[in-house]
């Protein structure tokens, strides 16, 4: 799975290489840990402890604007197990893990043992230069969410309190760094709240005369598609491409009359939402995936990317800023509209007219970017955090020091040969 359910799992299992791990988590998720362990049998030291969401709760979730208080009642009541299991177990440490957004912090603190928070995200908002290219209110609501968003950083007690309680508050990107850094008032680490499950090799790619691009993601105003629809529109007829788009939302129709209208609708495949092993054979037969959003923590498709060897073209800009590599990808910087529409058919221009030998140069040090983001070192990363947490570590581990290109926004020194 994708996005916080994938994270979750992930986590938990690299947690439980190190540490007896007691998992708290929704009700819904029981039947799919249940058929992967009858599948692949028991995973040693992980343990399960299912809360279910409540009839008002769920109500509450279709609520615009609700969600984080259903979510909030939800957490109340996994305090509660949390407290009955550590009378049980006698807990060691507690780590809040999802969801990744900072607003929701839980109460795994009140067990009056270590807290680690994290990694914590969506405090990055929209540039506000570009709210008016998002088309009719969406751009209004992106606005008035990053005023609600920017208001409730600053003035959320219990955000204020986990923070200052925390013995460790990990970031997902540099830009959460410096907003949760300065609102704890002290620093705070960063690295990414997902990590890559790379193929041993990058798989074949054929003849690049026509350049296949791969677009997925949430079909939503804040990801920015017509970014990419405007910079193909520029180029027609000088750059033969096939673009295919994964993933579903409000701005489908839209999106695709606007395809119509800019001349390029005949180049593109609608697939809808795919399951992650489709998705995984369309990563892997592209030539690049370009990433347009303008508000994201970091985007799982950057990681389904590198995990198959897949380049990058990307705003530099947030969680892909940080993610993708010169080595690995073309970042385009986020200045003006009109500006990322230019840049953007510059760089799939210069990406069709790469020579084959710097093509499968970049499309090894993607995959070389994804090993270094790998689940695994992750779980070594946090399992290291912890034993500094609980006095078991004097001092970093030599492979897993602050330069290693894990911790690194632009790790190019691992990356470029």
């Amino acid at each position: 799975m994708n996005s916080e359910p994938g994270v979750g799992w992930n986590r938990a299992v690299q947690s439980a290489k190190y540490c007896d791990t007691w998992v708290i988590c929704e009700l819904q998720y029981s039947s799919d840990v249940e058929r992967y362990l009858a599948q692949h049998g028991p995973v040693a030291s992980l343990h399960f402890f299912y809360v279910r969401t409540l009839r008002l709760e769920w109500l509450l979730m279709q609520i615009p604007g609700c969600f984080y208080l259903a979510y909030h009642f939800w957490h109340l009541r996994a305090q509660r197990v949390a407290k009955r299991l550590h009378q049980q177990h006698q807990f060691d440490l507690v780590h809040q893990v999802g969801y990744c957004g900072y607003r929701e912090p839980g109460y795994g603190w009140k067990l009056n043992i270590p807290f680690v928070w994290g990694p914590v995200g969506g405090t990055q908002n929209l540039p506000v230069r570009f709210t008016f290219c998002l088309g009719g209110w969406k751009g209004i609501g992106e606005w008035c969410r990053s005023l609600v968003n920017s208001l409730q950083m600053r003035t959320s007690r219990r955000v204020y309190h986990a923070l200052r309680v925390a013995k460790v508050v990990i970031a997902a990107n540099s830009t959460n760094q410096v907003d949760l850094s300065r609102m704890a008032g002290r620093p705070v680490e960063q690295f990414f709240e997902a990590g890559c499950s790379p193929e041993d090799v990058v798989p074949e790619r054929s003849d690049r005369g026509t350049l296949r691009l791969l677009w997925s993601g949430q079909l939503e105003a804040w990801k920015a598609f017509p970014l990419l629809l405007r910079s193909l529109a520029r180029q027609k007829g000088s750059l033969p491409f096939e673009l295919t788009v994964i993933g579903q939302g409000s701005q489908m129709k839209r999106w695709q009359s606007m395809a119509d209208r800019l001349g390029v609708a005949q180049n593109i495949r609608w697939l809808g939402a795919l399951s992650p092993s489709e998705s995984r054979e369309h990563f892997a037969s592209a030539h690049a995936l370009v990433f347009t959003s303008l508000r994201d923590t970091t985007g799982s498709a950057l990681f389904q990317a590198l995990e198959v060897g897949l380049p990058i073209v990307c705003l530099d800009h947030q969680g892909a800023k940080d993610i993708v590599t010169r080595a690995c990808g073309i970042k385009v910087p986020v200045e003006s509209p009109q500006q990322v529409v230019q840049d953007l058919a510059s760089a799939l221009h210069d990406l069709y007219h790469l020579s084959n030998d710097d093509y499968d140069a970049m499309t090894n040090n993607a995959l070389r970017r994804a090993r270094e983001l790998s689940w695994e070192r992750l779980g070594e990363r946090i399992n290291h955090i912890y034993d500094r947490v609980l006095g078991r570590s004097e001092a970093t581990a030599p492979d897993l020091a602050d330069n290693d290109e894990f911790m690194l926004a632009e790790s190019d020194s691992g990356s470029e040969s």
